[in-house]
């Protein structure tokens, strides 16, 4: 049975910010960049375990979408996965 991924509220502003950006960068780009950023997220819904935990956070794991980087949450109990940040590699990394 497949996870439900949820999108806290800071990963929904940042994937709203993604989202202008990139239209705004690449009006032409097809598919939209976002648009294949959440299809990559929405496979944390099958397999919610396959990348790697954060070094320093175990709970917290990371989904590389270049030039992102998706932190989430796994919650086995609730068959969930929580988005909590979409940020940029090049950036040091949020507080989790």
């Amino acid at each position: 049975m497949a996870y439900r991924v949820v999108y806290t509220d800071p990963a929904l502003e940042d994937l709203r910010a993604v989202r202008e950006y990139s239209e705004h960068q690449f009006p032409l780009l097809d598919p939209p960049f976002a648009d294949e950023l959440v299809l990559h997220i929405d496979l944390l819904a099958d397999f919610p375990l396959m990348e790697e935990a954060v070094r320093r956070r175990r709970t917290v794991r990371k989904l590389v979408h270049s030039p992102l980087i998706v932190y989430y949450l796994v919650d086995t109990a609730r068959r969930e996965v929580r988005i909590l940040h979409l940020w940029r590699g090049s950036r040091r990394a949020p507080r989790l």
